[in-house]
């Protein structure tokens, strides 16, 4: 087994399980009373997404430019002849079931637009706490706000950062379930 391969099984347990939390997270901030969920947890949650989904694609991506150099070797592929982006994107999907795609692409681009809908319609500014005291800091520009308004803005920034790492996770963990494409033998 090469040491792509050992990646599969963790790397698709962690983003699925680092995904569900993120996408727990997401849907709580719609709820009255939110934000239930801590910032930092949320933090914690959006910097997995960096090694995380790193992992799965590296893992997926390695095989392919190995494929590739191959077929130079061989003479079927010229040092200018670069594999297409719309190619490269079909070799990716291409394992991954019609309706698992289709539910991928649904749920992203439901997290895309929670999470831009809380950048363009929440509140004006990061929230920020001072001595018992509420602000938003819109580029320098601070302004004082209430309790209720902060709550929400703090909402709105936690649904925007753990949607946006939901996504990311579903993709690595569609990437590390479907993949490689490729045996890669030369890495055991």
């Amino acid at each position: 087994m090469s040491t792509l391969e050992r990646l599969r099984r963790p790397t698709t347990w962690v983003a699925v399980i680092c995904g569900s939390l993120a996408l727990v997270t997401a849907i709580t901030t719609y709820l009255p009373g939110a934000p239930y969920v801590p910032e930092a947890a949320v933090t914690t949650l959006f910097v997995l997404v960096f090694p995380i989904y790193g992992a799965a694609f590296f893992r997926e991506m390695a095989p392919l430019k190995r494929m590739e150099k191959a077929q130079r070797a061989a003479g079927e592929r010229r040092w200018w002849q670069r594999t297409g982006q719309r190619d490269l994107f079909r070799r990716m999907t291409a394992p991954i079931p019609r309706r698992a795609r289709v539910a991928i692409g649904v749920l992203c681009v439901l997290l895309w637009l929670s999470a831009m809908s809380s950048l363009f319609l929440g509140p004006g500014g990061q929230p920020e706490k001072r001595g018992g005291r509420y602000f938003a800091n819109d580029h320098g520009k601070v302004t004082e706000i209430s309790r209720k308004e902060y709550d929400h803005a703090v909402a709105s920034t936690t649904r925007a950062f753990a949607s946006g790492a939901s996504a990311f996770f579903v993709l690595a963990a569609a990437a590390s379930r479907y993949g490689p494409l490729i045996n890669d033998e030369t890495d055991a």
